[in-house]
């Protein structure tokens, strides 16, 4: 058993590794990308302001430029987002007594480009560990199961003999715990409470992302707290057994679920296991 059991196991282990470290590297660029956009905002005031000081809301000038005012850029999906600074630098690039404004977005556009490009290769590269380890998993529990069944042949005469290789009390927990699920939905940008619950250490939950757009799932102290840098990220379709312990601080009580999506609804479903 140990010959055709020792591979399998080490290959589900280091996928394990990978991705923890793969769900380290997309929570830090997460991070990173979450705070540039929140510099937008700020910065998009004071662009704005500046451009207002030498071309007045009723200019055509203004008025080609900032069509909607701020709002682009300040909402709405983060490819929108950026696609709408790219359409402005275009547009003030020709306009006179603009150099210091053009230079100041130009060298912005650059590194929030680079910033939101790296999280999308983190998630990607995320979603493509998660299925590794989801595949790692499987192939892991069959070998279980074969094992299983070599014992029950080597003990055949004396089958109480196989329990030796099992821990009862853990079986007998998981078997008195009737799984739970919880499914919803969650506005775009909003937070949404999907439990509140005590739980302990070493418990875990099967968490879905069932819908078209990114959450955050995390254990937060009220239930408008956001999940966002919290806990951890699904991709749109990606599932993950994870240990509550994960999500947060186990004193807090509300598993909540963030949309990361300024537009569109997300769905979700929680299994607690």
């Amino acid at each position: 058993m140990q010959v055709s059991f020792a591979p399998v196991y080490l290959a589900y282990r280091n996928a394990y590794i990978a991705h923890l470290v793969d769900e380290g590297d997309s929570k830090t660029a997460t991070s990173f990308t979450v705070d540039k956009f929140d510099q937008l905002i700020k910065r998009m005031d004071k662009w704005e302001s500046d451009f207002r000081y030498v071309f007045p809301k009723t200019t055509e000038d203004y008025q080609m430029t900032f069509p909607n005012g701020r709002q682009p850029f300040n909402s709405g999906a983060r490819e929108l987002r950026i696609i709408a600074l790219d359409a402005l630098l275009s547009k003030i690039m020709p306009l006179p007594d603009m150099d210091d404004l053009k230079a100041e977005i130009q060298v912005f556009s650059s590194e929030i480009t680079a910033r939101f490009s790296s999280q999308q290769q983190q998630q990607e590269r995320l979603r493509l560990a998660s299925n590794d380890l989801a595949d790692e998993r499987i192939l892991l529990c069959e070998e279980l199961y074969g094992n299983l069944g070599t014992l029950m042949a080597k003990y055949k005469k004396t089958p109480v003999d196989v329990g030796r290789f099992f821990d009862f009390a853990m079986l007998k927990r998981a078997i008195s715990n009737e799984h739970e699920i919880y499914t919803g939905a969650v506005d775009s940008a909003a937070t949404v409470n999907i439990i509140e619950q005590v739980f302990t250490n070493g418990s875990e939950a099967l968490i879905r992302n069932t819908g078209v757009t990114d959450l955050a799932f995390a254990l937060v102290p009220t239930s408008e707290t956001s999940c966002i840098n919290i806990g951890v990220n699904l991709l749109r379709d990606e599932k993950r057994t994870i240990m509550l312990s994960d999500l947060g601080n186990l004193n807090n009580t509300f598993l909540n679920v963030t949309n990361l999506y300024a537009v569109g609804q997300g769905n979700y479903s929680v299994t607690i296991l």
